[in-house]
């Protein structure tokens, strides 16, 4: 992840705000799912959707979001110096206006620099995390708003902690941050994480099986898996290449993941100081898919 998706609000909002955003059943309208794309801020949907083949996407507009229940909340420097008022859409709320089928239990949401952050059933129940769809009440056709440093849209996904209050305290709480989020894919979690469930990582140690919840929420965003094709893309890291780094390269693989620039200047990779020692040897574990002691 980049920097600049690891920025946190502070919000000015009572604490009662999640009540607030839950809308009874008469408030919310299913969402028209559009065969083809017609503006750049319209949102692609793809993945477990009844009535739509396997493969197809479709798209829903901006206007039709904005229509859902929101909230506008008050935040201090997160896409703008000072405050900015930030209108909310939980991300379940839009969730429970598609046609999902059996099983989707998972989203995905796919950025266009190839990162891809996950919210799992629990996660969207527990933490309310949220999409961006306006700021100052300027929708995403007018970002970047000026004093924007880069342009966030088409969407963002968050959560606060003053939405549900502990979330900041999650580890890696900016993974679940996305910025220029352009589709959401709803999966069945066993189905896409497979891989890691089975063959050599069918298996595992106890701390492997740490590693694989540590990959699953945080590395996943930005690289992809044992079986090559889920996961992220933006690190352009072969899975493969980070196991030969781990098992033959076990220190450098350690202080790359604390400092990245410092190995490679100009990484992309958002540094992660606070992995203790054996939050890593759980991570590497699972990369190397260590069995439970006989």
């Amino acid at each position: 992840m980049t920097g600049s998706r690891s920025t946190w609000i502070t919000v000015l909002v009572p604490w009662f705000l999640a009540l607030t955003l839950l809308p009874t059943a008469a408030e919310l309208q299913a969402l028209t799912l559009h065969p083809l794309r017609s503006a750049a801020t319209d949102l692609q949907i793809s993945g477990l959707l009844k009535g739509v083949p396997v493969g197809e996407s479709r798209w829903i507009r901006w206007e039709d979001i904005r229509e859902l229940p929101s909230q506008t909340i008050e935040t201090e420097g997160e896409f703008l110096a000072g405050r900015q008022n930030v209108q909310i859409v939980l991300l379940e709320n839009l969730t429970n206006q598609l046609p999902l089928a059996a099983g989707a239990d998972t989203v995905l949401a796919d950025c266009a620099d190839g990162y891809t952050a996950v919210f799992t059933t629990d996660f969207r129940t527990r933490w309310k995390p949220y999409i961006v769809v306006a700021i100052n009440g300027q929708g995403p056709t007018a970002w970047p708003l000026p004093g924007m440093d880069m342009n966030p849209g088409p969407y963002v996904v968050s959560v606060s902690d003053e939405v549900v209050s502990g979330v900041n305290k999650l580890m890696d709480v900016a993974h679940k941050q996305p910025w220029a989020t352009t589709g959401l894919r709803f999966v069945h979690h066993a189905d896409e994480f497979v891989a890691s469930h089975t063959g050599e990582w069918q298996s595992l140690s106890e701390s492997a099986v740490r590693g694989r919840e540590l990959w699953v929420n945080s590395c996943h965003s930005c690289h992809t898996g044992p079986d090559g094709i889920t996961g992220g893309s933006k690190s352009g890291r072969p899975f493969a290449v980070l196991k030969a780094h781990a098992q033959f390269n076990r220190a450098w693989f350690i202080d790359y993941v604390r400092n990245p620039q410092a190995k490679i200047p100009g990484a992309l990779m958002t540094p992660h100081p606070h992995y203790s020692d054996s939050q890593l040897a759980d991570l590497i574990a699972f990369i190397l898919a260590e069995k439970p002691a006989s």
